[in-house]
């Protein structure tokens, strides 16, 4: 379960590693054998062991026990939850949420299991037992066994919570002190290296993580699972802040900042984010472990589940289309990289296609399951332009120019050449995947932005809602703001980073100093009309972009200070994102981050508001 090949590519591994002085990389070194990677294989198998010991340590009956997954909606413990009804073939009856038990109707129940993923300080589940078992009535408290079942969980925490609660525990696999660097039974470090693997480790983790260095309850972790890593693991495997590239990023909050994102009709219709699929889709426990080791997280699974039955694509192809997806991401033809494009389309409009103007080429022959063939035709093609057209069989249609003719109402954020994608995949109804040349994967459905993919990391999209009431809120022309938002997804197509401070100009100006004294006068700087290769230069500079609430630009490459009298938590995002987050809050001005990396974020009021991948 350490880190090998198969899990990290040796070269992210190295990359990896040559972020730290030469004089440190022998003390991580010394982590990386001790470091647990949980494959989906290793989960269910411990998934199976787990409920084996609840039957035989606990004498559980299903009969009369409530299975609970911890968490909010789609946290892991949801997850875990869905992993193990299905591993051990249990029924869907006895699972229930924390917020609907009720406690006039527990007369039947004898166990009560809480379903988590990892135990790792133990706080969480000892405020979650605490605040549950206070709402029940005292006869039941006495008379109901509680009992957590964790799949993993480190001896800290066990003993934490052990000690202060009247909860069991059940683990299946325990992480003893000795696997905790700088306990002082931990058989990481001896004795003399301690002092000096822990200067290190703060060295590296404290930018990363300035409240937390050596992870949630100073748990030193060395931990991660397929679908996540645990916020007690040591930041330097997980953290993306101040430009720390990680091994094991944690992706997406599940928490959505929903208010400015607007999602697919699908996904507001269906409760997508709950541990349950759809009633009617019943896949193979293969397909499902393929799909969470492509998407890394049952939200997204669930998502893809639901796109793949409303195409009709047959489930032996939903493999298939997997490896295309972790093959083509990062593509090449003639060692430089390509942008190359599928169309999965429902049989009924086979001919509908056909038909179409933009139909330019008709192949046979060719299939997703024919590896070669099926890549060298990805290869020759230009997936800006046009897209390869697949049935839900597998079999490959021909090439198909995107549609220029409006469908519906552009996302307010989307330049010209991410229209196609849209008109084309909502005229024909079907699943479009891009691969760009800057190694992203963009994943529309039926004309809307569903997922990006940037690096490991799969990352929730959707149309941004209508920026106008924002901006009249902090006194800034709607055009403006969403001139702003534009200019900032544009930088991130680039894999430039960038700062924007837009509106309330004259109290920003009074926290900005100049960067560099270069500053030129140019006959158009309002950014709604002003050239955008220019702006978007501008944009990509060291320093922060200030521009006015009707949209001028006053000033770029000037450094913002504002003041932080304690009221604005610093989270260790980097210098751009914590200005940008006191400067929000400090003025009333709307400010705009853009990591190289390519998330774009919005800071108001001193809040992140959103955070999305360009």
């Amino acid at each position: 379960m350490s880190i090998c090949p198969s899990i990290v590519k040796r070269s992210d591994l190295t990359f990896w590693l040559n972020q730290f002085a030469t004089e440190d990389r022998a003390i991580i070194r010394k982590l990386l054998p001790h470091y647990q990677f949980f494959t989906s294989d290793r989960v269910f198998e411990l998934l199976g062991i787990l409920y084996n010991m609840l039957k035989n340590d606990y004498h559980i009956d299903e009969a009369t026990t409530l299975f609970v997954p911890i968490g909010y909606t789609a946290k892991s413990g949801n997850a875990i939850t869905y992993f193990f009804r299905r591993q051990n073939n249990l029924k869907e009856d006895n699972f229930i949420s924390l917020n609907d038990i009720k406690k006039n109707q527990l007369s039947w129940v004898k166990h009560i299991v809480f379903i988590d993923d990892f135990i790792g300080s133990g706080e969480y589940l000892e405020k979650l037992y605490t605040d549950f078992v206070d709402k029940l009535d005292v006869g039941d408290k006495n008379r109901i066994t509680f009992i957590s079942a964790c799949v993993v969980g480190y001896e800290q925490g066990i003993e934490k919570v052990s000690s202060s609660t009247n909860i069991k525990i059940c683990v299946a696999h325990k992480i003893p002190y000795s696997l905790q660097p700088l306990h002082k039974d931990s058989k990481i470090f001896d004795e003399k290296e301690k002092e000096m693997a822990k200067q290190v480790l703060l060295k590296y983790n404290q930018p990363l993580k300035p409240n937390k260095p050596l992870g949630h309850g100073d748990v030193q972790g060395l931990v991660s699972f397929f679908f996540a890593t645990p916020n007690n693991t040591l930041p330097i495997f997980w953290s993306s802040n101040d430009n720390w590239h990680p091994l094991f990023p944690r992706g997406d909050s599940r928490r959505n900042p929903d208010n400015l994102i607007l999602l697919p009709d699908f996904l507001q219709e269906k409760n997508v984010f709950s541990a349950n699929f759809n009633s009617k889709i019943d896949y193979s426990k293969e397909t499902l472990q393929a799909l969470l080791n492509c998407f890394l997280a049952l939200d997204k699974v669930n998502i893809m589940a639901e796109v793949f039955y409303r195409l009709n694509i047959n489930e032996t192809l939903i493999p298939e289309i997997l490896k295309v997806i972790d093959n083509c991401q990062n593509l090449t033809h003639e060692e430089k990289p390509i942008c190359t494009s599928i169309l999965i389309i429902d049989k009924k409009y086979v001919e509908t296609i056909k038909n179409a103007p933009e139909f330019i080429a008709n192949l046979s022959n060719v299939t997703v399951k024919e590896t070669k063939a099926f890549k060298e035709h990805l290869e020759v093609l230009d997936g800006w332009a046009h897209t390869l057209v697949v049935e839900p069989t597998g079999n490959v249609l021909g090439i198909l120019n995107y549609s220029q003719s409006t469908v519906k109402e552009p996302a307010n954020y989307l330049s010209n050449k991410y229209e196609g994608f849209e008109n084309t995949s909502q005229l024909y109804h079907g699943l479009l995947l891009v691969f760009t040349d800057n190694n992203k994967v963009l994943i529309y459905y039926n004309g809307d932005p569903i997922m990006t993919k940037k690096g490991r990391d799969w990352h929730m999209q959707g149309n941004l809602k209508d920026m106008a009431i924002i901006a009249v809120r902090h006194s800034i022309a709607p055009d403006v703001l969403n001139t702003a938002i534009q200019l900032a997804f544009e930088t991130s197509n680039r894999g430039k980073g960038a700062l924007l401070c837009v509106g309330d100009e004259q109290k920003v100006m009074t926290y900005a100093t100049p960067l560099k004294h270069m500053q030129f006068s140019f006959k158009d700087n309002n950014i709604c009309t002003a050239d955008k290769n220019v702006l978007l230069t501008l944009a990509a500079q060291d320093g922060a972009v200030i521009i006015s609430s009707d949209g001028r630009v006053l000033k770029y490459m000037h450094k913002l200070v504002p003041p932080n009298n304690g009221s604005v938590e610093i989270d260790g995002g980097g210098t751009r994102h914590n200005a940008a987050k006191i400067m929000s809050f400090a003025t009333n001005a709307i400010c705009i981050t853009v990591s190289v990396e390519g998330h774009i974020t919005i800071y108001e009021n001193g809040n992140r508001v959103l955070r999305v991948m360009g």
